[in-house]
């Protein structure tokens, strides 16, 4: 039901059923198992972090990965994604050295992580706070590792590796390399274009970005 609202943009709704999850999952697991509260935890992280309640989902961020065991393969990746959670939430607050310190923490589970696509996410983490504490050039290389890292299984087409395209030519604007920046917009432009259609609000969200770029670049 929490799910649902939240879904529905109904935010106060989706509190009220999750805290009741959180009342169930906390009598549940009294006993130590914490399954049920990382769940409880991890949806209330989750929804103050859609409405940007940042202090709410820190609260429930840590929370969650206080409680999450990582003894398994899947349950070192939900830890994974609650380390990112907690990064994103305290980028949002602009605190840089704890930002920093959960950083460290993730590039320590790495190992674990065979798919392409997770390993590939703790680098774009990196390097989006990288770029919102203006480290531009390390922020440029980690996205370009992310890339990297996609290649070795998915192709240029891939949604997550187009994705990037944007992430690139924000950090090459910031860097003053407009062609550069330029050359990753209309890429991204065209892949989009070939992918959701001329007509797709993404596409035209897409030619805007663009035409900034091409603005800077002279062009």
């Amino acid at each position: 039901k929490g799910e649902e609202a939240q879904g529905q943009r109904l935010y106060k709704l989706a509190e009220q059923w999750f805290f009741k999850s959180k009342s169930i999952a906390e009598r549940l697991d009294a006993d130590g198992m914490d399954a049920s509260k990382f769940i409880a935890y991890a949806n209330l992280r989750d929804l103050y972090s859609v409405a940007e309640r940042h202090n709410e989902a820190l609260e429930y961020g840590l929370l969650a990965l206080k409680v999450c065991p990582k003894e398994t393969n899947s349950t070192i990746r939900d830890y994974y994604l609650s380390v990112i959670s907690v990064i994103n939430t305290y980028s949002n607050m602009g605190d840089m050295d704890n930002c920093y310190k959960y950083l460290d923490s993730l590039f320590v589970i790495e190992p674990y992580l065979d798919e392409p696509r997770e390993r590939s996410k703790i680098y774009t983490t990196r390097g989006g706070c990288l770029f919102q504490f203006g480290d531009y050039e390390a922020a440029l290389a980690d996205y370009k590792q992310a890339d990297a890292i996609l290649a070795s299984k998915y192709p240029e087409t891939d949604v997550e590796r187009i994705g990037l395209y944007p992430l690139i030519g924000g950090v090459e604007h910031k860097l003053n390399h407009y062609s550069e920046s330029e050359h990753c917009y209309r890429l991204y432009a065209d892949m989009i274009k070939e992918i959701y259609g001329e007509r797709s609000l993404k596409y035209i969200n897409a030619q805007i970005y663009l035409a900034n770029a091409q603005g800077f670049d002279g062009n």
